[in-house]
C-alpha cells in the first residue's frame, strides 16, 4: 500500500471505486493510492477547487481517461494532464464563495424539508 499523508485544508479526489468523489480534508489524513491529494497554494481558493473538481467537465474527463470495466481507475499521470483554465485568485475566491453559499442554502432547505417530513 502506498500510504501518504494529506495535510489539513487540502482536497482529496477518489481515483477508484467511488470514482470522482471530492472532499475537503479538515484534519491531516493518511490514505492510500485510491485518493489523489491536492494541496492548494492558497487556502482562500479551496472552495473554488472543491467546486471545480465536482464539475461535470472534470468528471467527464476522468471517465474518459479511466481504465477498468467494473471498478474504474484513473492514473495520477492522467489526472495531472487534465486541461484547466485557471482564473485569477480574486475570481477563484468569488466563485468559490458563490458555490459554498449555494451549497449551504441547499442544505438549509433540505433540513427544513426533513423537519417537515418527520413532524
Amino acid at each position: 500500500m502506498n500510504l501518504k499523508i494529506i495535510p489539513k485544508n487540502s482536497l482529496i479526489v477518489s481515483s477508484s471505486a467511488t470514482f470522482g468523489v471530492v472532499a475537503v480534508v479538515t484534519q491531516d489524513l493518511i490514505t492510500n493510492q485510491t485518493f489523489i491529494g491536492l494541496v492548494p497554494k492558497e487556502i482562500e481558493t479551496i472552495d473554488y477547487w472543491y467546486a471545480y473538481f465536482n464539475s461535470d467537465e472534470v468528471k467527464k474527463y476522468m471517465r474518459l481517461q479511466s481504465a477498468g470495466s467494473t471498478i474504474f481507475y484513473i492514473a495520477r499521470e492522467s489526472f495531472e494532464k487534465m486541461p484547466a483554465t485557471i482564473p485569477s485568485k480574486d475570481e477563484m475566491i468569488k466563485i468559490g464563495q458563490h458555490f459554498n453559499n449555494l451549497d449551504r442554502l441547499i442544505t438549509l432547505h433540505q433540513r427544513k424539508d426533513f423537519v417537515r417530513f418527520i413532524l
